[in-house]
């Protein structure tokens, strides 16, 4: 065997490759902003309906009644009026946000708590709006109607 001076050696190149994967997470369950055509016929969908048109009478029975003055008759019917009008808003508000599915992808906000809370304070602000309309509303028709009203409780709880 003859030296060539050459040694044989053999050299080995480990290539490494990493992969880096990335996971995205959605705390919406999968559920998009769009119209749900079927809240409109589940019972908490009705019962919103509803409460929307109870709160619409209230509002004209009352309006109605705000033209009429003497013994503190214009201030109750004014009251009941700004009860029922706000009323009217927020259960617009939240029919929509259940229509549009908002409260289903917009997690972070506990939204059956304010439901709940809302729901209360109206409850509570209703039966006063109805005690005072029945005491200084007279024999005024629309007052009458308003304080019966206390059936738009049932729809509130």
């Amino acid at each position: 065997m003859t030296d060539t001076g050459y040694s044989s050696q053999k050299t080995t190149v480990q290539i490494t490759t990493t992969s880096a994967t990335t996971t995205t997470s959605s705390t919406s369950n999968g559920a998009k902003i769009g119209p749900d055509v079927g809240y409109i016929k589940t019972i908490p969908g009705i019962l919103r309906i509803v409460e929307i048109v109870l709160n619409f009478i209230c509002i004209i029975c009352a309006s109605v009644a705000t033209g009429y003055w003497g013994n503190g008759f214009h201030e109750a019917a004014s009251f009941f009026e700004f009860v029922a009008v706000v009323g009217f808003i927020w259960t617009l508000v939240f029919f929509f946000l259940y229509f549009l599915k908002i409260v289903y992808v917009v997690t972070r906000v506990p939204w059956l708590i304010i439901d709940l809370i809302l729901c209360a304070v109206w409850v509570v602000l209703y039966v006063i709006a109805s005690i005072v309309a029945a005491t200084k509303g007279g024999y005024h028709s629309s007052m009458a109607a308003a304080a019966v009203s206390i059936v738009n409780l049932g729809f509130l709880v």
